[in-house]
């Protein structure tokens, strides 16, 4: 018995890119659904750092080309610096001297960054106690939530714009 498949890699970017064109709100929560899951369902799969971290780069080039090369990616994205030169002049910053507003962003970086990298160790590592407990899966499972929940969101907040 032979198979007979062809692998027509255009003509699925294509069928793709109709899709996204046609189902903007679903093809989003979609892409940001899965890059979730993958993000952190990935300590299951490969238990290299090293591995880790140019998986998680290739899924956020891959998350990044999606949505810049949108239609109305460089519409979003000139709104998202206005609103963002709002904010700061009403922060009451903008009146500040160089050297605040300087120190001001770097302070708010970094805690940012702090809470962003307590989360992912946290998550990181309430999976490997699972591991340790002898569960299978246990990034796969809260992955599988985490993509969901963070799908949802996004579908949600499309279909509102």
């Amino acid at each position: 018995m032979e198979l007979d498949i062809d692998l027509d890699a255009q003509g699925l970017f294509d069928r793709a890119h109709d899709f996204s064109m046609d189902y903007p709100a679903e093809s989003d929560a979609l892409v940001t659904g899965l890059s979730v899951f993958a993000w952190y369902a990935m300590p299951d799969f490969i238990s290299s750092p090293t591995l880790r971290f140019f998986g998680k780069s290739a899924i956020l080039a891959g998350m990044g080309s999606y949505f810049y090369h949108l239609p109305d990616a460089e519409e979003a994205i000139k709104e998202g610096s206005d609103a963002a030169v709002q904010i700061w002049k009403k922060s009451g910053l903008a009146d500040q001297s160089i050297p605040v507003q300087v120190a001001a962003g770097i302070a708010a970086s970094s805690a940012v960054f702090w809470v962003n990298s307590l989360t992912e160790r946290y998550i990181l590592h309430r999976g490997e106690r699972k591991k340790a407990k002898g569960k299978k899966f246990p990034h796969v499972k809260q992955a599988l939530v985490l993509g969901g929940l963070c799908a949802a969101t996004m579908y949600f907040g499309a279909r509102r714009a």
